[in-house]
């Protein structure tokens, strides 16, 4: 054998699948690539997903909940209790289905909290399919995979992780909000990481793409348009009958720039929509402001996540995939004059004819490829994990004694003796059972997970997740009310949305229903 041809088998391709938002897809991503992997006689690697893995949404309105174990899990989910329905995630949970392929996933702004909570460090949350955690780093062969759970909201970002079951209405929203604290954890990591995933895009990233020619070309445009209006009225498109539901679309575009004039958009969509002649007028008119709003958000720079963009500036990854505006959208980012470039991709959800999904093959050692814990993220955890804020308190960053060195050092031996895989999957809730119809009495508190326990006893660090001390003194203090808006207010920084959290309004509104019902 040649050396060229022994170079060549060193420098092997992982082929890695990418898919935007989940939406309680899996059987649907899954049979895909099996299909690609036999129509191609190639192997898919790993599966990664942006966030949004698992939505509870009614079947007649939008896809079923997937990663939900049982029905109790529902009610940790930001969706109207009649949009709450079981889907199939608890066969993977139970057991009865194994995805085919190794799935790493990180949290959007449709989860079952509860269940996440529970993995706040990352962790098995089916065999296979593995959480990245609220922020986290793994290996996978020798590729560094590093993620940023959850959507920035700036009226949330400082606050401690204070939300703790039963979640109330505003901590159902504010949970899976990104906070500091992982932010800062992230921001201590100094060795190269190879693919970052954050739900939404780090704020100015459209500036290094064609972001006028996507708005220009998207095929959804117009049938997302009449949805949002829908939504705003509850009335149909100039047709006169409601979205098909086949064909509804996302309109997480359009209600980011609703922050930029709240009253002009009533005006627009509330001008004799019960005639089909006030009906066009007013999606014209819609469609026009919505066209040099969406220029403008860009140059204001008011669309996406200023600590994904701060996370962007500081880790500089070749690869950066990203999802939550169900569209696809790609980007050389060029750090500095000659600097490294980060590829960016946002992708769509997995609906007929949208692009869901992207194979990337990147260069990699021989393997094995399996997930792994990392060394720099394990002593970065354990570094910082004594001023985790479990309260609505900001974490007190100088309070932590920085030897990063030795910390690293401690990790390794401990790696080095027990090696870097993660610890078992353990089921902690009961699985679903469909012959029986409803979960009522069963236990609605925390489970402490024993791949948590596990993990944190190998750190030999405190479990402080089911902490509650000063939690509710502190979130029904005057100052935290204040702090994020009263009801009725709209006090948001202008990264925010006059709406509270509602980036996906379309998809709480019942087709069937003449008007929208009243909280």
């Amino acid at each position: 054998m040649g050396k060229l041809q022994e170079l060549r088998e060193l420098r092997l391709q992982m082929r890695i699948a990418v898919e935007g938002c989940m939406h309680g897809d899996l059987d649907n991503v899954y049979s895909t690539l099996l299909h690609l992997q036999e129509a191609e006689n190639t192997k898919i690697d790993l599966l990664i997903c942006c966030g949004d893995f698992q939505l509870a949404i009614a079947q007649a309105v939008f896809t079923e909940p997937q990663a939900v174990r049982n029905e109790k899990d529902l009610e940790s989910l930001n969706t109207p209790p009649k949009y709450r329905s079981m889907n199939s995630f608890w066969k993977y949970y139970s057991g009865e289905k194994v995805a085919p392929f190794p799935t790493v996933f990180i949290g959007g702004n449709h989860e079952a909290s509860n269940y996440l909570w529970e993995l706040y460090y990352g962790g098995w949350a089916a065999p296979n399919i593995y959480f990245l955690g609220y922020a986290g780093v793994i290996k996978f062969g020798n590729i560094r995979i590093a993620g940023l759970s959850g959507i920035y909201k700036a009226h949330d970002y400082h606050l401690g992780h204070y939300e703790r079951l039963p979640y109330n209405k505003n901590e159902i929203c504010s949970i899976y909000h990104v906070r500091e604290y992982d932010v800062h954890k992230l921001m201590q990591i100094e060795e190269p990481v190879d693919i970052f995933l954050s739900h939404d895009w780090p704020l100015g990233v459209t500036d290094h793409g064609n972001w006028k020619g996507l708005v220009r070309q998207k095929p959804h445009f117009e049938q997302e348009l009449g949805l949002l209006l829908f939504s705003y009225t509850g009335h149909g498109l100039v047709d006169g009958g409601a979205p098909n539901a086949g064909q509804r679309g996302h309109a997480d575009i359009f209600t980011l720039l609703l922050q930029k004039d709240e009253d002009e958009i009533w005006a627009l969509v509330h001008c004799n929509v019960d005639s089909a002649v006030g009906k066009e007028n007013a999606y014209k008119r819609l469609l026009a402001w919505v066209k040099r709003n969406v220029d403008a958000a860009i140059q204001d720079k008011t669309l996406g996540s200023k600590a994904a963009a701060e996370l962007l500036e500081k880790l500089k990854p070749p690869y950066w995939f990203s999802a939550h505006l169900h569209c696809k959208f790609a980007a050389l980012v060029q750090h500095e004059d000659g600097g490294p470039v980060t590829k960016f991709l946002a992708l769509d959800k997995c609906l007929p004819g949208r692009k869901f999904l992207q194979v990337v093959e990147i260069e990699s050692g021989p393997g094995p490829y399996e997930i792994q814990y990392d060394e720099e993220w394990l002593a970065i955890t354990r570094t910082f994990n004594s001023i985790l804020p479990l309260t609505a308190k900001r974490a007190n960053f100088g309070g932590v004694q920085i030897d990063m060195s030795e910390s690293r050092q401690w990790v390794r031996n401990k790696l080095q003796r027990r090696g870097a895989k993660p610890f078992e999957f353990v089921r902690t809730a009961p699985c679903y059972d469909p012959s029986c119809s409803s979960a009522k009495g069963s236990f609605s508190g925390h489970y402490r997970n024993p791949q948590i326990e596990a993990l944190l006893q190998f750190l030999e660090l405190p479990y402080l997740l089911d902490d509650t001390s000063e939690h509710r003194e502190l979130t029904n203090s005057p100052a935290l009310f204040i702090s994020r808006g009263s009801v009725g207010s709209l006090d948001y920084d202008s990264e925010e949305i006059p709406i509270d959290d509602v980036d996906e309004i379309e998809e709480l509104v019942e087709l069937d229903d003449t008007k929208p019902e009243e909280d």
